[in-house]
């Protein structure tokens, strides 16, 4: 119960509780000073709010009742419609993410390997050439340093004697790459060694050799590190040389030359 009352000059508000028999179970007096009834009535109505609170939260919560019994099952009735078809089922495709690749380190790759040529007006018969290499290359650019040379063999003329014969040079060449395809240019230097057989005197001899030329390259890959790769060259003597048995002229070096080889290397960095 709440109420309001006129106390001589003032007001004063008094609350009173009751229980549900209609009992006074407690109360409250709010006296008002200034007789202001307006901020008597909010101070009644805050400290009313605040009771209704604290009696709420000590109401114990109400049991829950149990639940319901099962329902007794009853077997289906028969039923002539076909079966449901079964849920198709679900597939999921799992896209799995890989990180990317490292980026290339800077500054160029180098590779280093081997090969055999075989080689045409080198020397008197066709000849094979192997040789070693290694290679800075760029993306579109490589710089090649080699070392070759033509296995030994020997020329035998008509009236009796002969001379053996070889070449050991090394090379220099610089290319422009394009995708699998290289372009070179290409400049070596070296000596020509002869020796006479089944003559009076053998003597040895050795020349300069100095040859200029162009190559084509095409390279497959083999693995992440290794690739092999089919060259053809074609090469013009700045230098020529003639062999003399007895004083007598039989051979001389080719103008032109030609090498078709393989080359197998491997990436280093």
């Amino acid at each position: 119960m709440v109420r309001i009352e006129a106390a001589g000059h003032a007001l004063e508000g008094q609350i009173e509780w009751q229980n549900a028999a209609g009992a006074s179970i407690g109360g409250q007096t709010f006296p008002s000073r200034s007789g202001d009834c307006g901020e008597l009535t909010l101070a009644m109505g805050f400290a009313l709010a605040l009771q209704i609170q604290l009696l709420a939260s000590t109401v114990p919560e109400p049991a829950k009742a149990p639940p319901p019994p099962p329902a007794r099952s009853t077997p289906p009735a028969a039923s002539t419609a076909p079966p449901a078809p079964a849920p198709a089922a679900r597939t999921e495709t799992v896209v799995e993410s890989r990180p990317p690749p490292p980026p290339a380190p800077p500054g160029p790759a180098f590779w280093g390997g081997a090969g055999a040529s075989a080689g045409f007006g080198l020397a008197s018969d066709p000849t094979a050439l192997p040789r070693l290499f290694a290679t800075a290359a760029w993306p579109h650019a490589a710089l090649e340093l080699a070392f070759e040379m033509t296995v030994p063999s020997t020329t035998q003329r008509a009236g009796g004697g002969g001379f053996s014969h070889e070449e050991l040079m090394a090379s220099l060449a610089a290319c422009w790459v394009r995708a699998a395809w290289n372009a070179c240019a290409v400049g070596k230097i070296g000596e020509l060694r002869v020796r006479g057989e089944s003559v009076d005197v053998p003597l040895s001899a050795v020349g300069l050799m100095v040859q200029t030329g162009a190559r084509l390259a095409y390279s497959q890959a083999l693995g992440q590190r290794s690739i092999i790769a089919a060259r053809v060259e074609g090469l013009a003597r700045v230098t020529e040389g003639t062999v003399t048995l007895d004083r007598t002229p039989v051979w001389t070096t080719p103008r032109f030359a030609a090498l078709l080889g393989i080359d197998v290397a491997v990436r280093f960095r």
